[in-house]
Order: structure tokens, then C-alpha cells, then sequence
């Protein structure tokens, strides 16, 4: 449990095997409304009903065949991005409860495991919104939406980064949306340059 509320381990449920009395109690089902991260949704909402039963094997006792073309590996539009942005928001909100449940609020290695997994959805956010060529009114509502929403912290796993990667982090967490585009920006530029270079 602890390994759990810490990171964003559950993901696909293809690799998980489920109590079906953990199901029928909880109720949990998929959110049919959501096209995107609905798994990760759904094993983080069933992980309010689990006191410490979650066990890990070593063994993969099946071979995944990707598919390409599937919906994941599609462009996402506004709504699919607002979705992934949505259960970012719900899936940080359910952890931090378990946290203050568990009473582990002052567990070094949780607090660093659960500030990675804020650092990563602020990258991931930054990354959809910037580059999923979105005009500003909707660029400002997706920035709007998880801003007003998360107010988690990022130490001490920022300290992990560096560039402008670690600046995204920062600038999201003082809820910079303007300062965010500017390094995008910068980045763009800074790669059509080297493409010039490259080519003479």
C-alpha cells in the first residue's frame, strides 16, 4: 500500500489480478466517459478499499502485442486532454487522502515518491497542452483547470531535475502558465536551429 500511494504504479490492468469480492464490494467499475487514463483511474479509486493486501510477483505470464493504431496511440484533442488532465487531478486527490489516512505524512520515502508522481503530471500536462496546437482560450481553460486543483508539493524530487524541465516543474507549481509556453517557445526555436546546423 505504501509503494502504491507513492507512485503511479497502477496503470493497465492487464497486468493485475483482481479479488472479485474486492469488486463486487467496492462497486468499482470504469468510467465510460473517459477514453483516456480510465485504467489508472480505476485502480487508484479501488486502492480506498484495499487495507494491505497488494502483492507483486516477478513472473509476466503473458506477451502484450502494441498496436498502433489504437486510440492511446492517437492525436489527442481538447477533450481527450482534458480528460488525462481531469484524472491527473483525481488520481493526486485519492493518494493524498490515503496519505493522511495511512498517517504517513512524515514518511521521507512517501513524501519523495508521491512529490515525483506531482513533478511527472506537471510535466505530462505542460507537454499536452503546449504541444497539442490548442488556441489560447483553450489553452488558458486546461491551465486553469489542474492549477485550481493542484496545490501538492514538489520537494524534494524537483530537486531531481534540471533545465527546463525542472523550470516547467516550478513554473507549474507557482502556476506560471504564461512562463511555461515562453520555455516551449524557446524550445522550438532552439531545435529548428540545431535542424539548420544538422543540415549544413
Amino acid at each position: 500500500m505504501k509503494r502504491e500511494i507513492q507512485i503511479f504504479l497502477f496503470q493497465s490492468p492487464t497486468s493485475k489480478l483482481y479479488s472479485r469480492k474486492l469488486l463486487v464490494d467496492s462497486g468499482a467499475t470504469f468510467n465510460e466517459k473517459i477514453s483516456i487514463s480510465e485504467d489508472c483511474l480505476f485502480n487508484t479509486e479501488l486502492l480506498n478499499y484495499v487495507t494491505d493486501n497488494i502483492c507483486f510477483i516477478n513472473y509476466a505470464g503473458y506477451n502484450y502485442l502494441q498496436d498502433n493504431s489504437t486510440l492511446t496511440r492517437k492525436k489527442a484533442n481538447f477533450e481527450k486532454t482534458l480528460q488525462s488532465i481531469e484524472v491527473g487531478i483525481k488520481t493526486s486527490a485519492i493518494r493524498n487522502d490515503l496519505i493522511k489516512k495511512h498517517m504517513l505524512q512524515n514518511d521521507l520515502e512517501v513524501k519523495k515518491g508521491f512529490s515525483q508522481a506531482i513533478c511527472i503530471i506537471y510535466l505530462s500536462n505542460a507537454h499536452q497542452i503546449e504541444t497539442g496546437h490548442f488556441t489560447n482560450d483553450e489553452k488558458e481553460k486546461l491551465y486553469s483547470t489542474y492549477f485550481s486543483a493542484m496545490n501538492y508539493p514538489i520537494l524534494p524530487s524537483v530537486n531531481e531535475y534540471k533545465g527546463t524541465d525542472r523550470k516547467i516543474i516550478e513554473e507549474s507549481f507557482k502556476k506560471k502558465r504564461r512562463s511555461i509556453s515562453r520555455i516551449y517557445q524557446l524550445r522550438e526555436k532552439k531545435s529548428k536551429v540545431k535542424k539548420v546546423l544538422h543540415l549544413r
